[in-house]
């Protein structure tokens, strides 16, 4: 039999494999094409926000601010209804702006499958404030690299950015390092990944002070801990101020435990802010620690406390406290950001006769809260509706507390 026969024969492994991967290949150019379509439909819809506000934010005289409140309008539209966050939306429309007006044939490549998006993420970030006299070289020495795994993409256009931009990279780096940050990413199982944008020297310094201490934990006999586990812990104590006396910096986080887990007679877990679950036994170290933290018992058949209906505007403690215990985080539909740091809203405004009520406060981030009373935002307590119409279930609908 020919050989060749053979090799297509759906039997063979060698032609499972091979038709493996090119359904592999394949899919990898739809994501791409998928991709640059949803930055592209970004990009349009924010540009329309910007050329007629008055589909997200009504009649009425135009300015940079109301502008400004119906793009962040159209963002969030289209945050609720792509399941992702606002600033991705942001992230995805600027790209594609960038890309389109000063990238067109890398653009072409991107739009075809034949480039992926990580990729083109690289590209867009790097070409960020490069004069447009280079930026034709640029694209041709890219374009040349399209091939090379993300690592080595990133790393040589990088370079290539570097050795054509005619500004001093130390300039490039002072303007760079005034975006140093620090956030946390939650992961599953209680884990969550603490991100700190810094120069890469400080970092670089920062990991190898780390590192030698921990090389200098890990020789102690008693030291069961793997190298990377010593390194995280320390890690942790130093930027929580443990290993240095009255350096740790006061919070107060909730922690909500159950009560029969408290008295030992149940283990049921805890959660940090209503939304981070944590073990039994760590929910009852907690409840009896660092004043940092602020024990919230709750009911073990309901869950709930008792509604309050008060008649002055700005609710008192215990009301207060009530609200960002049920409600964990912003109401707004996956916002996330903790009750702690929100606004409380009427949903039915004070002056039209709202009550300042459990029934009628939801925690708002300060964006949200002066969206829904900028824009055509709107919600009833449970569902928020955007501009355009499109209806959502608010956060406490989406994932009640635990308890």
């Amino acid at each position: 039999m020919d050989s060749t026969v053979q090799l297509m024969d759906p039997a063979l492994p060698e032609t499972r494999v091979e038709f493996g991967m090119a359904r592999a290949e394949f899919a990898g150019m739809q994501a791409a094409r998928a991709a640059a379509e949803q930055w592209s439909a970004c990009a349009d819809v924010l540009r329309e926000a910007r050329a007629y506000p008055e589909v997200y934010t009504g009649p009425g005289p135009v300015d940079a601010a109301r502008v400004e409140f119906a793009v962040r309008a159209a963002a969030a539209d289209l945050a609720v209804r792509l399941g992702v966050t606002e600033p991705v939306v942001r992230d995805q429309a600027a790209r594609a702006d960038v890309l389109i007006r000063r990238m067109p044939l890398l653009w072409a490549w991107f739009r075809e499958g034949e480039i992926a998006a990580s990729h083109m993420r690289v590209v867009a970030d790097v070409i960020t404030g490069m004069p447009d006299q280079v930026l034709s070289r640029f694209e041709a020495e890219v374009l040349e690299r399209r091939g090379l795994p993300l690592p080595r993409f990133r790393a040589q256009v990088r370079l290539l950015a570097a050795r054509l931009h005619p500004q001093e990279l130390a300039t490039r780096h002072e303007i760079a390092a005034s975006k140093r940050a620090v956030w946390i990413e939650s992961e599953p199982d209680g884990m969550a990944l603490l991100i700190t944008r810094m120069p890469e020297t400080d970092a670089h310094r920062a990991l190898a002070h780390v590192d030698h201490l921990a090389r200098q934990a890990v020789t102690h006999p008693d030291e069961a801990r793997t190298l990377a586990q010593i390194r995280a812990d320390i890690v942790r104590d130093l930027v929580a101020g443990d290993l240095t006396a009255g350096t740790g910096v006061g919070v107060s986080v909730g922690v909500l435990i159950p009560v029969e887990t408290l008295l030992g007679v149940a283990e049921r877990p805890g959660t940090l802010d209503g939304v981070i679950p944590i073990d039994p036994d760590t929910a009852r170290d907690l409840a009896g620690e660092s004043a940092f933290w602020r024990r919230i018992l709750t009911d073990p058949v309901s869950g709930t406390v008792l509604d309050y209906d008060r008649r002055s505007y700005r609710p008192p403690a215990d009301l207060d406290r009530l609200i960002r215990t049920t409600h964990p985080v912003c109401d707004f539909p996956g916002c996330g950001r903790p009750s702690r740091t929100c606004d409380l809203d009427h949903t039915i405004a004070w002056q039209h006769g709202g009550t300042t009520s459990a029934a009628n406060l939801r925690p708002l981030c300060r964006g949200h809260h002066r969206l829904k009373h900028e824009t055509r935002w709107a919600t009833d307590g449970t569902h928020w509706t955007s501009p355009t119409g499109h209806t959502t279930p608010g956060a406490k609908a989406n994932d009640p507390p635990p308890f």
